[in-house]
This record gives C-alpha cells, structure tokens and sequence, in this order.
C-alpha cells in the first residue's frame, strides 16, 4: 500500500492567508491616509497644548494688568527663547518660558514658539502643526 503526499495547500490555509493579507493591505492604507487614529491623537494633544499655552499667556497678562505697578498693555509685550521685551525694555535674564512655564516641559516645542504684540505665535516648520495652530487662531511666522 502506498500512501499518497499531497504537496499543495489546504484551502483553509489559503483563506487565512487571503484574510491576514487584506487585513494589513487595511492597515497600511489607514496609515497613509491623514484620516487614521495616530494622526488625530498628534492633533489633539498638539491643539491640547496649544490651548494651554494660550491660557498661561492669558493667565500673566491679567497677573500683569492685577499686581503690575505701572499701567500694563499686552501690545508691548515681546518674547522668545532668548528674551522678553517689553515697551522696547529688553530683558535678557527671562525668556518665553518664564512666561509660559509649561514650555519647559514641552521639549518637543523648543524654539517654536514667540509671544509677538502681546500673541501667541507658532512659527514650526510642520505642515500638520501650522495647520492646526491656524485653527485654533494661532497666527504663524514663516520658518
């Protein structure tokens, strides 16, 4: 009696392999597109920090307009990672971050943000980012 090999492959293997196939064909086209969860999770937490940023930059104008000992006017006010100006006074021992604290933290943030006219400004090289800092009524300066 001889026994008889079968050399193809089972039908069963051949869906599952068809199945695991389409599965990730789904992935990587999900990954490609602007419209998958990655994507919108980096704009939320980037629109996240944004908003507080704005709230801490809203939070030292009215400190300054409360306890200041001269008539404060957020217009005047200047800031970047170098410096704080204020009515052309430049003070050279204070930077953004003692303005926004919370820039400290954000590492991810160094150097993308100035506070121009007393307004938040995002001048960040990313596409996505200066789209969504539009959005939210940030306005941009070119990189």
């Amino acid at each position: 009696m001889k026994i008889k090999k079968n050399y193809g492959i089972s039908l069963i293997v051949l869906v599952i392999t068809i199945i695991v196939v389409i599965i990730l064909a789904g992935i990587v086209i999900q990954s490609l597109t602007n419209d998958n969860t990655i994507f919108k999770a980096s704009k939320v937490a980037f629109m996240n920090d944004l908003e507080s940023l704005k709230d801490e930059l809203n939070a030292y104008n009215s400190e300054q307009n409360i306890f200041g000992e001269r008539e404060y006017s957020s217009l005047k006010l200047q800031a970047d990672e170098t410096s704080i100006t204020y009515d052309e006074i430049v003070d050279n021992n204070k930077t953004i971050e003692d303005i926004l604290p919370s820039l400290k933290t954000m590492v991810k943030y160094d150097g993308q943000f100035e506070i121009v006219n007393g307004k938040l400004l995002f001048k960040g090289s990313d596409t996505n980012k200066r789209l969504w800092a539009t959005e939210m009524g940030i306005d941009l300066i070119a990189p």
